[in-house]
């Protein structure tokens, strides 16, 4: 019994169910952002990045 463990350990794993190809997804409408809309923030710089100019 022992001998077919290698044998089965050769063999190639093969996937349990067959891989079927991927079906091209359709484009997605762009979905409405539901709740409160916010305006755009405006971009945070460091403080350390304003004193980083050499004089």
């Amino acid at each position: 019994m022992w001998l077919m463990w290698p044998m089965r350990l050769m063999r190639p794993m093969r996937p349990m169910r067959p891989m079927r190809p991927m079906r091209p997804m359709r484009p997605m409408r762009p979905m409405r952002f539901t709740g409160p809309t916010l305006p755009a923030a405006p971009q945070q710089i460091h403080p350390t990045l304003y004193n980083s100019a050499p004089d």
